[in-house]
């Protein structure tokens, strides 16, 4: 574990317990410190802007009505994001049309290449949206957010049995629905 991580830890380890003594400003940092980090999560599972705001409110909300059932102080982010991992699989499995968001153009890109791309990403943020609630929050994590199996079957509070289980099938489901890509 690097440095920085062991003192944000420490730091929001601090952060949490000044919390639960009735710091605003401790939750107000806490809130600071992730919130783009959490709607970045909340928009990937959900490709809706205003699901993924609200999402990651809530999310927020529900970390700071329930900080004294928190054991382990240090393990805030890891906490927060299961939080929000369940309201988002919540959200995921009502029936509803998922958005996609299409990319700008970059001014380096020809149109053509720049359509390919979109088409690859919009490709592959539709197959993500096909797959199970809790195989797409494995993926993101892994993915989006860099996390290693063990830290996503923390944040999932899942054995890292589960956590590799799901990847693999994700990863062959994925394999399936872009085929189409690849050949």
């Amino acid at each position: 574990m690097s440095e920085r991580t062991c003192d944000q830890e420490s730091n929001d380890g601090e952060m949490v317990e000044r919390t639960r003594k009735g710091s605003m400003e401790a939750f107000d940092a806490l809130v600071t410190r992730y919130r783009k980090s959490i709607y970045r999560l909340a928009f990937a599972m959900t490709q809706d802007h205003a699901a993924a705001d609200d999402l990651s409110q809530e999310a927020f909300v529900q970390a700071y009505k329930r900080i004294r059932q928190l054991s382990n102080p240090e393990s805030f982010a890891p906490w927060l994001r299961k939080i929000l991992v369940n309201l988002c699989i919540r959200y995921t499995s009502k029936p509803r049309h998922a958005s996609i968001e299409e990319d700008e153009l970059e001014a380096s890109e020809t149109p053509t290449t720049a359509a390919e791309r979109s088409i690859v990403r919009s490709s592959v943020r539709k197959a993500i949206l096909e797959l199970e609630p809790a195989e797409r929050a494995v993926v993101l994590l892994h993915y989006m957010e860099g996390l290693k199996q063990t830290e996503i079957a923390e944040a999932l509070e899942c054995p890292v049995g589960t956590v590799w289980s799901r990847l693999s099938s994700a990863r062959g489901k994925l394999r399936e629905l872009l085929a189409d890509l690849v050949s």
